[in-house]
Order: C-alpha cells, then structure tokens, then sequence
C-alpha cells in the first residue's frame, strides 16, 4: 500500500447488470477480492450475477421468458400469446373459449402452486414434472383445449 503500485498476481473482478434487458427492474453488482484460479470478470463473477439475477426475478414474479435474452434479439417473445405470465398483481386463470373448451395460459414463469391455482376447476388432467418455476408447457399458451384433456408442465429450479 505504500508503494502506490498494484500487487503482482492479485486481482478483484467484477460484473455489474441489470435484468430483465428489455425493463430492468433490479441492478447487481458483484465484485470478488483475490479469486483462486481464473480471475476475470465474466469468468468468475458473471456466473455469480446469474444465480443472484435468476433468484431474485422468480422471487419477485419476473416471467422466465425475461432471462432469455440473447445478444441482438429481443428478451420477450415477437409474438406474444393471447394471456401470458404477468407481475404478482394480476392473476392467471384457464379464461373459457366455449362451453367445455378452455384458453390455455402461458405457464411459463409461474410457480408449480401458480399453475394448480389457475387451473384449480378446470376439468383438465394435469402433468406436472421437476420444481422451481415453469420452463416448458404443452399445448403451447394461447391454445384451445376440450374439458378432458392433458396439460404437461416442466419445472426446473433457477437456483
């Protein structure tokens, strides 16, 4: 410290971001003092930063589709369904498409409690498989389904 230079072999990466790309809603840093092993920023911190990121957003309702983003595309789909995962303040419900058809929603990004709660008295036969938040659905959102039928669901765990 007294010399005024840098410590050969010592290092402090980073990565700072915010999510989701398309309307942020939080911002993280992450900074680690003297890593072992590899030492820059996208190495060691950014894997870190996407851990922190994927949490938060599923804790505070952020869609799934909301990480997806890739360089130079869009986070959110270019053709959204007609009912998709929205903010905690508006629910998710089977919407009726007639008088034993039902709308199917976009899952995606919803709790496995989430999807039994919007389908809770809908005569649908549910398949839900893995924990965490919702990843994949079949019939896609927006599809029209017969009282009866099958609704599969994957989870998978964002931490």
């Amino acid at each position: 410290p007294n010399l005024g230079v840098y410590a050969d072999g010592k290092y402090y990466s980073s990565f700072i971001g915010f999510a989701p790309s398309d309307d942020p809603r939080i911002v993280v840093y992450v900074g680690i003092d003297e890593p072992a092993g590899a030492y820059y920023g996208g190495q060691v911190a950014a894997p870190i930063f996407r851990k922190i990121v994927e949490a938060s957003l599923h804790y505070m309702k952020v869609p799934a589709y909301a990480l997806r983003a890739t360089a130079g595309k869009p986070a959110r789909p270019t053709h959204l369904p007609t009912t998709t995962a929205t903010p905690s303040s508006e629910i998710i419900r089977m919407l009726p498409a007639g008088k034993t058809s039902w709308r199917v929603p976009d899952f995606r990004g919803l709790t496995m409690r989430a999807v039994l709660d919007a389908t809770a008295g809908v005569p649908l036969r549910m398949g839900l498989k893995g924990s965490g938040i919702a990843v994949e659905q079949s019939p896609s959102p927006g599809s029209v389904v017969s009282s009866g039928a099958r609704c599969d669901v994957t989870f998978r765990s964002m931490l």
